[in-house]
């Protein structure tokens, strides 16, 4: 009986994983949401059923754009996978640092995960970098000289030293900088240059949330003749599925900024991402 309950939570994860792929800032709602929470709850069936713990993955880049309630119910999932013994699996290696207004995205929702994962903005975006921060009691379970139950992962480049430089480096700025006040800036700043957009033909939603921002198309026809209008605008805007989206640096400059937002107003308001079928 876990193991079916196991299998069917599996396949759910992985199915809300591709969905979520495919619509990178849409909202977790109807069919995307149902099986995302079929899953969950697959997962906390599991781990009442057998004494192994359960893994609840979030990838936090499905719930950064999604301001209406899901940090609460994220807050109120996290107690009951505490109640259950699930271990909770942040994954912020596109959200952390920053990227969605605070340090770390699960400080908004009011939950402390079992485990982080964390890469991108560590190193600044120099060097390749990647760390999973997990709680103590999650480490001393395989702190062990037994091979039978400690973790022997040793990755040939683990612990590189020009990559933990860039990271200290990086970390740093965070602290002698305005890098939250600059992210701040960055989402006053796009959402009020975005706003034009949610009256334009074809287009479902604009949100911004941090330094990341989404324009929801119903749909887009030719996403290549759409990238390559951007880029005669002389920009790079790369979208995909149905979103044109930013997520500048934090070092951007407001005119440079202005310039990425206005040309998706432009190009957006031709029709060129295309409309209802």
């Amino acid at each position: 009986m876990a193991e079916t309950i196991s299998w069917i939570a599996t396949i759910a994860t992985v199915i809300a994983a591709f969905m979520t792929a495919a619509n990178l800032g849409s909202r977790i709602t109807g069919s995307g949401f149902c099986v995302f929470l079929v899953g969950s709850l697959c997962w906390l069936a599991a781990s009442l059923l057998t004494d192994q713990p359960a893994l609840m993955w979030t990838n936090v880049v499905l719930t950064v754009l999604n301001l209406f309630g899901i940090w609460r119910w994220l807050g109120r999932q996290a107690r009951i996978e505490d109640r259950c013994g699930a271990l909770l699996i942040f994954d912020e290696i596109f959200a952390g640092f920053g990227r969605t207004g605070s340090m770390f995205a699960c400080g908004q929702a009011g939950v402390v995960p079992d485990i982080i994962t964390l890469s991108k903005a560590l190193s600044g975006g120099t060097l390749p970098l990647a760390a999973t921060v997990a709680r103590k009691s999650v480490f001393e379970a395989f702190w062990s000289d037994d091979p039978q139950k400690a973790l022997m992962h040793g990755p040939t480049y683990m612990g590189n030293a020009l990559a933990c430089a860039a990271a200290n480096a990086s970390l740093d700025l965070f602290e002698s900088e305005p890098r939250l006040a600059q992210v701040n800036a960055i989402s006053g700043q796009m959402t009020h240059e975005l706003a034009p957009c949610r009256n334009l033909p074809g287009v479902n939603d604009v949100r911004v949330k941090g330094a990341i921002a989404a324009v929801e198309m119903q749909q887009i026809d030719d996403i290549h003749a759409l990238r390559a209008r951007f880029v005669e605008e002389g920009v790079f805007i790369r979208p995909f599925g149905a979103i044109i989206y930013l997520t500048p640096a934090f070092t951007i400059e407001s005119h440079d900024l202005s310039r990425l937002t206005g040309a998706i107003v432009k190009v957006v308001a031709e029709g060129i991402a295309g409309g209802p079928g």
